[in-house]
């Protein structure tokens, strides 16, 4: 929260206290209370500033004085004596309104949050009519106790009672609203650079909320106004970089978010953005490079294990015991042991840790690693690695996926002998995953697929979205082969079918691993691994990628879908992967 966002400052007046600057014996204010009020008046501070040390001196106890010495000096750029101030003037008097609103703002870097917060409800029970103290009350709720509904319904209040409070209509927007109210949000951002056009935070802000209300064009035009009034504010060319990759313009992209990172280097967030576009457009030198900035963000989904072992940066391993942990989602630890074998060739002996529903699979490959499941320790070793920093380090390896063997033939499912090409279904992710929203479908749209004559259909959802089939009176056409124990049974599953449907998921990875025909649904902008321009995969050989030609809309996919599964029934001959 910027420093001066407090109540305006307002010229002093005469207080009924008994350090009142009117004397009883006269109605003549002192006569530097005048100089003071019409120094305000010109905008003079130091004339302000010189004014109030004297009438500090001879009032030391006038809490509005210290109040309003508080806020000439947050004009003169004094945080330190700005915020000394406004709390001589609140310990001088608890119930000063103007004071205990504007310590939450100046408190900010000196008192606690949770103090500012109780400073917030304390004014708000002083005086709630004031909409700065929602504001502020807002704000410390969030980074505070993460009340985000608190919050929003605090920034509306604020709205309420100060329609042009430009900066709570900026936070209650900025608060990723329910989709709902996206075209309200795109309101409130439009109506702050309406009230302060030359501010560059509210056209970011607008760009921010017309983006999520998928309003691309204009998005790009708020943004370009955002950079002509602040080119130096890396926030803006973080969130231009976003937008430009959503419109498809990768290499505009990259240079936007490398003049984020020139500006403010220290962000993480902007170099863990900028390895994604770098990775997507397929510069895996800089891509990975970047990558490894992940390990310093604190959002990141996988976190370092406590070890005093250094990490391998491509030492000699001659002799050496190397632990090589997982991170990141299923999907991302069977598309990346690949390099598990190339590591093999380095002379050292390798343990791998990964997850206990994945530890039974790999148990059914040619690895000559030692397998143990997390969260298990591995005391004596020489080096630690996380397993995606491993393309890194063998740039020129892991074209091919890790191969996996199951023990004896799958045979098809129970009591179908009718011929049909046997197609399993997966329709949703982790719901964890942060573009899950984008990627997971409802079952109720591959309707269209499931009047294909000739194909039997079997889900291979895992988890409470497989609810679905029962909710939707499906479960006759769609047995249940998703629920399993581990991964091991979910590849015994794929390996009864014929050709495997999927969003992009842990399946879909599991699947093309195993070798079996898979057809992705690719979200538009794509996964980074999934690239762009063909439907082929450059990851795995038994791939087709059917891409979304309009954004957040799969009606093109499923058609295309339905009309290359019935090709495929009809000439049963004909490769899978070849559409």
């Amino acid at each position: 929260m910027a420093k001066n966002a407090s109540r305006r400052l307002r010229k002093p007046r005469p207080q009924k206290n008994r350090q009142n600057p009117v004397t009883r014996a006269s109605t003549q204010p002192d006569p530097r209370l005048v100089t003071v009020a019409r120094a305000i008046d010109r905008d003079d501070m130091e004339t302000a500033y010189a004014g109030f040390i004297d009438l500090l001196k001879a009032y030391p106890n006038n809490a509005v004085f210290w109040e309003q010495y508080g806020q000439v000096q947050n004009r003169r750029g004094n945080p330190d004596e700005t915020f000394l101030a406004t709390q001589r003037a609140v310990l001088i008097n608890p119930k000063a309104i103007g004071a205990t609103v504007n310590l939450s703002d100046f408190g900010e870097g000196y008192l606690s949050k949770p103090r500012l917060l109780a400073l917030t409800h304390w004014g708000q029970n002083l005086a709630p009519h004031l909409p700065h103290n929602y504001f502020n009350r807002a704000n410390y709720s969030e980074s505070v106790s993460h009340q985000a509904d608190r919050a929003f319904s605090d920034y509306q209040r604020a709205l309420v009672l100060d329609p042009r409070h430009a900066k709570a209509m900026y936070n209650l927007q900025r608060n990723a609203p329910p989709a709902q109210l996206r075209a309200a949000m795109v309101v409130i951002a439009r109506a702050t650079t309406i009230i302060a056009p030359l501010t560059s935070d509210y056209w970011e802000a607008l760009g921010v909320a017309l983006k999520r209300a998928d309003r691309l064009n204009m998005a790009e035009n708020a943004y370009r106004r955002a950079v002509i009034l602040a080119p130096g504010q890396a926030s803006i060319w973080y969130n231009f970089s976003i937008l430009m990759q959503t419109l498809s313009r990768d290499r505009t992209a990259i240079r936007f978010s490398q003049r984020a990172i020139a500006i403010a280097s220290d962000r993480v967030v902007y170099h863990w953005n900028l390895s994604l576009l770098q990775l997507l457009v397929g510069d895996f030198e800089n891509g990975w490079k970047s990558y490894a900035w992940r390990w310093r963000w604190s959002k990141f989904n996988t976190k370092l294990p406590e070890s005093t072992v250094p990490q391998w940066q491509g030492e000699d391993l001659r002799g050496r015991h190397l632990l090589v942990f997982s991170e990141q989602g299923i999907g991302d630890i069977i598309q990346f042991t690949r390099y598990l074998p190339v590591l093999e060739q380095t002379g050292a002996k390798i343990t791998f840790r990964c997850p206990a529903e994945l530890h039974r699979l790999f148990q059914h490959t040619d690895l000559k690693v030692t397998l143990i499941a997390a969260p298990a320790r591995v005391e004596n070793c020489d080096f630690i690695v996380p397993l995606l920093n491993l393309p890194a380090l063998f740039p020129k390896d892991g074209e091919s996926p890790l191969k996996i063997t199951l023990p004896k033939p799958v045979p098809p499912p129970p009591s179908d002998d009718s011929g049909d090409l046997r197609v399993g279904l997966v329709w949703a992710g982790n719901p964890d995953h942060w573009r899950d929203h984008e990627r997971s479908i409802n079952l109720g749209k591959l309707a269209p697929l499931l009047k294909v004559p000739g194909a039997r259909f079997y889900a291979l959802q895992y988890g409470a979205e497989g609810r679905q089939v029962d909710d939707l009176g499906w479960r006759q056409k769609i047995p249940d082969y998703g629920n399993t124990k581990d991964l091991f049974e979910t590849a015994e599953n794929i390996e009864k079918m014929d050709l495997v449907i999927t969003i992009d998921s842990a399946v879909a990875h599991l699947a093309a691993t195993l070798g079996k025909p898979t057809w992705i649904m690719i979200t538009d902008p794509p996964d980074w691994r999934w690239h762009r321009g063909t439907n082929s995969s450059r990851w795995y050989p038994s791939v087709t990628l059917f891409r979304q030609t309009k954004r957040n809309n799969w009606d093109d996919v499923i058609d295309a879908l339905t009309k290359a599964l019935a090709r495929q029934v009809t000439n049963p001959g004909a490769p899978l992967s070849n559409f």
